[in-house]
This record gives C-alpha cells, structure tokens and sequence, in this order.
C-alpha cells in the first residue's frame, strides 16, 4: 500500500457488516413458512438501490433511508411471489423489519482488522444513508471507526465521487476498500484532482463461492 496514504474510507454496509444474515435473520423472526425469505432479502435491498438512484438521476432530494426502505418493502409485500409473507407482517412487524436495518453483525475479520488499521490510518465511514443509520450501525456492531461521514450530513448523494470533499478535509492521498462481489472483477480508479487523490483496493472474504444470500458480502 502507498505509505502516503492517510485515511482509509470505507462504505458500511456490505464492506464491513453483514447486512444479508442481519435482515434475513429478522425476516424469519416474524414469519412461518421461510421458503423465498433469501429472494426477498436480495429484492429488499437492490430495490432500495434503485430508488436511490433513481433519486440522484433525477435531481430529487435525498430521503430518509427508513422511508425509503418501508416504501421497498411494502412494494415487494404486493407482489404475487411475496404476498403469503405480506399477508403476515402487519405494521408492527413491517416497522421491527426497517429498523432491523440499523442493527447488524461485522464481518468476522472486520473489528479486528479494522484495530489494525487504525494503528496505522484514520479509518473513516462515508456512506450513503443518515448519521443515525450509521451511529446505530456501529454501536450494534461494535466497528472502531474514527468518525462516521453520511450523505444526510454532507448534504451529497454518492460521496464517493467529490474528490473535492477528500481534499477539504484531509489534503492527502485517500484509499478506499471495496468489497468483492461475485461475478464484478474490477471496478474502475477514483476521480483524480491536482492536489488530493484516492485510489481503490479490495476487500476480500471467503474465497469459497457464496451459495445463499446470507454470505453476500456486497
């Protein structure tokens, strides 16, 4: 790694914790039969991406990331493949299910490889989703953090991408982690600016092929 780096800035979700056995564990909490629980995991949360994007590409403002959720999830509840489970989550159910989105486990290697890190790096979140999503992710997860950057409180959507919003506060080289996800092999460098960059490495898990969703580490 580049002995100029600096800080370390790493998306939550997916990255650091396991956000797929978290949501599925509390899906089979208040449902019968769990055949099709898995798909509707995955639904839930690639839903949710496209109602982000969809957002940002549409100059809209950004939403609070439970509105968002519950919106998802009472779409996909409508639907023919899903509609046994809808027929059993009622409101306080549906209200248990968005919050179980700001409690979730790390990663085994995350806490302690994170520890190591920070030795070295600041180690820094920025994510999209609200300050309060994030502070309840690493209290319950237990991730050693050094501050926490959310795009509620920077007022951006896709963080990521403002290399001027690096250089503002760190003036230096920035590294990001990325998961790996099955069947993405690259994925492209970090905008470049005179004065700051970033580049991007990945963070690897189980070298075994995931075969459900409750090993998706992305």
């Amino acid at each position: 790694m580049d002995p100029n780096f600096k800080a370390l800035v790493f998306d939550l979700m997916g990255t650091c914790t396991d956000w797929s056995s978290s949501i599925l564990d509390a899906l089979i909490k208040f449902t019968s039969d769990h055949h099709g629980l898995e798909s509707l995991t995955r639904d839930w949360r690639e839903g949710f991406f496209a109602e982000i994007r969809h957002r940002f590409e549409s100059g809209e403002p950004q939403e609070n990331i439970d509105i968002t959720h519950r919106r998802v999830l009472d779409g996909l509840l409508q639907q023919d493949k899903y509609i046994k489970f809808g027929a059993q989550l009622g409101e306080r159910h549906r209200q248990e299910l968005v919050q179980s989105w700001h409690m979730q486990n790390p990663w085994p290697d995350s806490i302690p490889g994170l520890q190591r890190l920070k030795q070295k790096y600041f180690i820094v979140v920025l994510a999209n989703g609200t300050t309060r999503l994030q502070l309840d992710l690493i209290k319950s997860s237990g991730l050693p953090f050094h501050t926490l950057f959310s795009s509620q409180l920077l007022g951006l959507t896709k963080v990521l991408f403002s290399s001027s919003f690096f250089f503002d506060y760190f003036s230096s080289p920035i590294c990001v982690p990325l998961p790996i996800i099955p069947y993405r092999h690259y994925l492209h460098l970090g905008l470049p600016s005179p004065q700051c960059y970033f580049a991007e490495i990945f963070s690897e898990c189980s070298p075994t092929p995931p075969s459900t969703a409750r090993l998706f580490r992305s």
